[in-house]
């Protein structure tokens, strides 16, 4: 008997392959089981590089070839395709988590989207090292007006001191 509360595992996708490449779902191909009348749902496996897979195919036709650009561009690839051909996403896809940023319940990437999610990134990035400089600012013209007012009630009872003593 298969037991059916066992949670499904989430398959996280690193932003990059290991020769580089950028991953998302336009570029990756997830592998999943089957759904049968045991399983209610697809379950994620494993992924592979499209762009590994057809570099690797075009360098095996023509070694000495030079490799066409549009083979590394994420734009010469469609997204993953549910086997029945269904209009909405498979299962498996909930399950699934791209490090890269681009999962597949959002809207396809293009170069624009990825520039804008790229400044955005580096927008939020300058704002946060803006925010902790200001921080370190205040927190030292704190440590400072704290060391002044030390100074200052040093001094304040050293003068009452001497007062003390001449009067």
């Amino acid at each position: 008997m298969i037991p059916t509360s066992t949670p499904n595992p989430t398959l996280v996708v690193p932003a990059t392959c290991r020769a580089g490449h950028h991953l998302e779902p336009r570029t990756t191909s997830v592998r999943h089981t089957g759904a049968d009348a045991a399983r209610s749902g697809q379950t994620p496996t494993g992924f592979e590089c499209v762009v590994c897979v057809r570099l690797e195919c075009w360098r095996a036709q023509f070694p000495s070839g030079a490799v066409p650009a549009e083979l590394i561009e994420p734009e010469s690839y469609k997204r993953q395709r549910e086997v029945h051909g269904r209009s909405r996403m498979p299962r498996f896809t909930a399950l699934v988590h791209f490090e890269s940023g681009w999962q597949f319940a959002e809207p396809d990437s293009t170069p624009q989207r990825r520039a804008e999610r790229r400044q955005q990134a580096q927008d939020a990035q300058r704002d946060a090292e803006a925010e902790r400089e200001r921080r370190e600012r205040d927190a030292a013209e704190q440590r400072e007006r704290a060391e002044h007012r030390q100074q200052a009630d040093e001094s304040l009872s050293r003068i009452r001191g001497l007062m003390g003593l001449a009067s």
